[in-house]
């Protein structure tokens, strides 16, 4: 039940995100991706799923734009910046020799409670993308948890904790 009141939140705040950035004006476009296969899900409805195919295309597509790590993204005017949550390990075999092949920078927000969980990257996958180029780390937590539901101490120490991990 807590986890469903969780993905409720969470959608609810996504769709106040959405509303809201309409009254502002657009500085650039972060694409952001949680799955990057032709696998059936659990979940049919992720909002954030593309196919293998579907990833060929934007990535091609991207290729004549102004591409950026998320970590510059206060520079240009107009940009774009791809984004991957979670990194499930069909990210790391569908889509990273891709955004390789084609020169896409790209930055990861690892869960690091779910590094090495079955279904997502590996610490030494992880490793290995970090040491590419095209590639910036952040913090997407330890928990996976709704920060607007925590308190600014729980939040802050959920956060410190995942990039020590990282660091590591």
């Amino acid at each position: 039940m807590e986890n469903l009141l969780q993905r409720i939140i969470g959608k609810c705040c996504h769709l106040f995100h959405i509303i809201a950035a309409k009254f502002f004006p657009v500085k650039g476009k972060v694409l952001m991706c949680h799955w990057v296969g032709d696998e059936a899900l659990e979940d049919e409805c992720e909002p954030f799923r593309i196919s293998v195919a579907q990833c060929k295309r934007l990535l091609l597509s991207l290729k004549s734009k102004n591409t950026l790590r998320l970590e510059n993204w206060e520079h240009p005017d107009d940009f774009y910046a791809l984004t991957i949550d979670d990194v499930p390990e069909n990210f790391y075999h569908n889509a990273y020799p891709l955004l390789k092949e084609y020169g896409i920078p790209f930055t990861l927000f690892v869960n690091v409670s779910l590094l090495d969980k079955e279904g997502f990257i590996t610490k030494k996958q992880l490793l290995e993308m970090s040491r590419c180029e095209l590639c910036s780390i952040g913090s997407h937590g330890v928990n996976h948890g709704e920060y607007a539901l925590l308190k600014k101490e729980e939040a802050l120490s959920d956060l410190k904790e995942s990039k020590r991990v990282l660091e590591q």
